[in-house]
């Protein structure tokens, strides 16, 4: 017989009842969620900071900045000579004459009578050697200058052209003018210059402008416009009718890059060519601040003048040196504050020979002084290896990780004592070749836009073929890093 409650109770199955949504599908999807974003996050920061890149030392010239031309802004010492009576004015001389005194510069007559006459004379009148030489000039000097584009330099050329003629027809009659006048046939007046120099034809609005005054914006050729102030025509008294310069140098205004202004500061002339006449000179050269920010040089000329008085622009080249040391990208070059140290205080002590200094020690417990022997790395220790002015050579760079402000250090085998505290902006670039930045100070010879050139003898400076940080501004000294080159 069976046992009946024993199999009720074999047979008895209590079923689960699975809960409906099940949160771990949830926590699932949200962990691969975050990790999808945090990925992503990851790989813009990645995609978007800046690399840490080297750059190999290699040896290199200025050559990119040497003779470089510049649109040159020519200022003079320019005085305005205004008529007295009224009349039809004819010239006697031509733009770029010298004149003294007592020189026949033109004449007025109030019914132009003469100019009727001297262009009847015209016909039979032949130009001189000069006068032809000049006429030469001035139409070689407009086709090497001429733009389709500005219309306004063949008026001014046409224009200029008719006074040299002129001119040249008016001086070849001077003499039959001055019988006409004494015969009284003819009723005008001669006018001598009343100051000695050289004279120009025209009006452009900058005959007041100062050097210290320039700005940028005087270079546009585009706004420019020159007056041309011409032969046979009727002046009212107190009108302009020429100008006279009476100094025979002249200055050429170059407007700089900032590099160019740092290549520039320290010369105190340069050499220069004149582009379009192959002409070459030495100037003395002022770089400055502008007024509106900007950099500028200022050449003072003492040749040329009367070639270029017809011109207010004029296109110069620099003909600088070439100079020659390792060239580094501007971007590697960083600044580091250094103490600087007189050197008599180097001495040699410790373990080795090698070069340091005698700090004074002072026991904090005790108070009891002593002398500790440091030997940091040192800057500038050779004299004839400074060749940049920021570094005086009486003195070494030390680092500021070796001491701090108010350290006292002995002069070896002698009483005296230096606190140190003046501190010197170093220029240097951080060294990878070890895998770690080593600031390595460098002597600037001169630039270009992109790179310094600097010196290839700096004492405990690069070598070719070091490894630099492209972008120093990215690490710090003792940084490990991880570099792919530039």
């Amino acid at each position: 017989m069976f046992n009946k409650t024993k199999m009720k109770t074999e047979n008895k199955v209590i079923k689960y009842k699975r809960p409906i949504g099940s949160k771990s599908g949830l926590v699932e999807f949200s962990l691969i969620f975050l990790l999808i974003v945090y990925l992503t996050v990851t790989m813009i920061i990645y995609m978007t900071k800046e690399k840490i890149t080297f750059y190999e030392v290699v040896y290199g010239t200025n050559a990119t900045s040497t003779n470089k031309a510049y649109n040159a802004l020519i200022l003079r010492n320019e005085t305005f000579v205004s008529v007295t009576d009224s009349g039809y004015i004819n010239f006697y001389i031509a733009e770029g004459d010298r004149v003294a005194c007592e020189t026949t510069v033109y004449s007025l007559d109030e019914t132009g009578s003469l100019s009727d006459l001297l262009m009847s004379s015209a016909n039979d009148a032949s130009l001189d050697d000069i006068s032809v030489s000049s006429v030469h000039s001035n139409i070689i000097a407009y086709l090497n200058s001429y733009d389709d584009m500005d219309f306004s330099d063949l008026y001014v050329f046409k224009s200029t052209l008719s006074t040299l003629l002129n001119k040249s027809i008016n001086t070849a009659n001077l003499e039959l003018i001055n019988e006409m006048i004494e015969s009284g046939s003819v009723s005008c007046m001669l006018y001598p210059s009343g100051s000695t120099g050289i004279v120009a034809f025209y009006k452009d609005g900058y005959e007041d402008l100062t050097y210290e005054n320039v700005t940028a914006s005087d270079f546009s050729k585009s706004g420019y416009k020159k007056t041309v102030l011409t032969s046979d025509t009727y002046v009212e008294s107190g009108d302009i009718i020429y100008k006279i310069v009476a100094d025979s140098s002249w200055q050429l205004i170059l407007n700089l890059s900032e590099s160019e202004y740092n290549s520039l500061q320290e010369k105190t002339y340069v050499d220069i060519e004149f582009a379009d006449k192959s002409l070459e000179t030495r100037a003395t050269i002022e770089t400055y601040e502008g007024t509106d920010g900007g950099y500028y040089a200022c050449l003072t000329v003492d040749e040329y003048l009367t070639q270029y008085i017809s011109d207010r622009f004029v296109n110069v080249r620099i003909e600088n040196d070439e100079e020659a040391g390792y060239k580094i990208p501007k971007t590697s070059v960083v600044t580091k504050q250094y103490y600087k140290i007189p050197k008599s205080f180097l001495g040699r002590g410790g373990d080795s020979l090698n070069y340091g200094f005698f700090l004074q020690v002072i026991d904090e417990t005790t108070g009891e002084m002593s002398i500790e022997f440091i030997s940091p790395k040192i800057y500038s220790m050779e004299n004839d290896l400074i060749n940049d002015n920021t570094y005086d050579s009486d003195y070494v760079y030390v680092s500021t990780d070796y001491f701090e402000d108010g350290d006292i250090i002995m002069m070896n085998d002698s009483s005296a004592f230096y606190t140190i505290s003046e501190k010197s902006d170093m220029l240097g670039v951080y060294v990878v070749n070890s895998g770690y930045c080593v600031f390595t100070l460098i002597e600037r010879i001169d630039e270009t836009d992109d790179y310094y050139i600097v010196s290839d003898s700096t004492y405990k400076g690069l070598s070719i073929y070091d490894h630099i940080i492209l972008n120093g501004n990215l690490v710090s000294e003792n940084q490990i890093v991880l570099t792919s080159k530039s």
